[in-house]
């Protein structure tokens, strides 16, 4: 059993609302033999980045060791959609990679962005809901 969810956060510190600049980014987790293990997934203007632990708030909280934005409880990640899945971790990773070809899709901040790239990823994933966004 698997569970995804599409984080939200501030652009940057001085953003004053999160109506319209957001960053969107896909947390879930797997379940093996070896544990629980968390996931988070997201696009930015410089790569894709894959995040993996133990521990959802290595995932959720930090994005490449880092702190993301939280300068008070109103930046902090909201969950805004969460769904089952039964679909395993390497189709996933096939359909980003070799289906969609994620990697060579250059990062454009009107088209093809964080927000999209979450879109992509948890409407794959998703049993039954769609993320939908405006631009």
């Amino acid at each position: 059993k698997q569970w995804y969810q599409r984080r939200v956060r501030a652009l940057n510190e001085a953003q004053w609302s999160n109506m319209i600049f957001f960053h969107a980014y896909v947390v879930f987790y797997t379940e093996t033999s070896r544990g629980k293990f968390w996931w988070s997934i997201e696009k930015n203007g410089e790569a894709l980045i894959l995040q993996m632990s133990n521990k959802i708030e290595d995932v959720r909280d930090r994005n490449e060791g880092e702190k993301r934005i939280a300068k008070t409880g109103y930046w902090a990640p909201q969950l805004n959609l969460e769904d089952e899945s039964s679909i395993s971790f390497r189709t996933l990773y096939d359909y980003i990679i070799v289906d969609t070809d994620q990697l060579n899709i250059k990062y454009n901040f009107s088209k093809e962005n964080c927000k999209k790239f979450a879109k992509i990823v948890f409407d794959k994933i998703a049993r039954s809901r769609t993320y939908n966004y405006v631009i």
